[in-house]
């Protein structure tokens, strides 16, 4: 949880008998009025060090410390207690805390598109049974990328590319076996978006608040399972991607249209936003945000042996069915 910093600023104010600090609840630093600033200094920094070194002693059952807070604290009435700054000498948890709130302005400024969660949709998937020639490696693996004309105009250049070739409609991904198609609208995803291929590269072009869906069509003659990853997502779950995942079965010859991201068994359209705003970042912070505009396929080839045997095997099964009892 982030809290708001605000650095304590000197008022004008009656100088009181018996000023002092209070740092960490730990002791009290007493500074007498006749003592000048270079006094004062050095008195406060090693009575730092000492209560470092005291925390460093304590035990570790002690509650672990608190947030690196600094700010005004209430003035009382009594003796004994003034307004005063806390301190924490936690390194660390300063280092952190100033980490943590640079990554999440470093996201909010990146420019360019990201995928967020839109709005529920229905799933129209079922599942299948599916022989792989092998159970984690996968015979190919290919990815394409995203992002606003503006960015993928930069990245088409950034690739040494002479000329931009702008095209529309389906791309092979992995050539000769699949092929890929990135349907957009305003509200429906039915129109094929534009792309750059660079020759090293294939970038399409959306337009924020959009939604999309890409369409994966099977080109060989036995069917295929097709893992899927979003800004490094798996559709299927929402978690982190991982080629050994299921995927989508695509029979031969055929297509799928992956219309969205399944979050919490619940399917929601993929839709362009920013980047701060895109799934990955949400759900995973600077880290996810790193993978941001790129989509990955994996696929699976069929043990067409495996499943002829798998047929075999159930229609023994079925022959020794009874209509009547047990």
């Amino acid at each position: 949880m982030t809290q708001n910093v605000r650095s304590a600023k000197p008022r004008n104010q009656k100088v009181q008998k018996n000023p002092h600090f209070i740092i960490d609840n730990l002791l009290q630093v007493q500074f007498f009025p006749h003592m000048n600033r270079l006094h004062r200094f050095l008195l406060l920094a090693a009575t730092g060090l000492s209560v470092s070194l005291l925390s460093q002693c304590s035990s570790t059952s002690t509650a672990p410390p608190a947030p690196y807070i600094v700010g005004n604290f209430p003035e009382s009435n009594g003796a004994g207690s003034s307004r005063g700054l806390r301190y924490n000498f936690e390194a660390d948890s300063i280092d952190a805390l100033i980490s943590s709130e640079a990554a999440r302005t470093k996201v909010q400024e990146r420019p360019g598109l990201g995928t967020q969660l839109g709005r529920e949709i229905y799933d129209s998937s079922n599942t299948t049974r599916f022989f792989r020639s092998h159970s984690t490696i996968p015979n190919a693996v290919a990815q394409f990328y995203y992002n606003d004309k503006e960015g993928a105009e930069t990245m088409s250049r950034l690739d040494g590319a002479k000329s931009e070739r702008r095209k529309s409609g389906a791309f092979d991904l992995i050539p000769g076996r699949l092929r890929a198609t990135v349907l957009g609208g305003s509200w429906r995803a039915t129109e094929p978006l534009p792309y750059l291929d660079t020759g090293k590269r294939v970038i399409v072009m959306g337009e924020g608040g959009d939604t999309y869906a890409v369409r994966l069509e099977n080109l060989t003659k036995s069917r295929m399972e097709v893992v899927m990853t979003v800004d490094g997502l798996d559709v299927l779950d929402g978690q982190p991607g991982s080629v050994s995942k299921y995927g989508y079965v695509i029979e031969p010859k055929r297509a799928v249209v992956i219309e969205g991201m399944k979050v919490k068994d619940k399917m929601h359209a993929f839709q362009f936003g920013t980047v701060a705003d895109s799934q990955a970042a949400v759900s995973r912070g600077e880290k996810g945000a790193r993978n941001v505009g790129v989509i990955g396929t994996a696929i699976y080839l069929e043990d067409e042996a495996a499943r002829r045997r798998a047929q075999i095997a159930e229609s023994q099964t079925r022959e020794e069915a009874k209509a009547f009892g047990q």
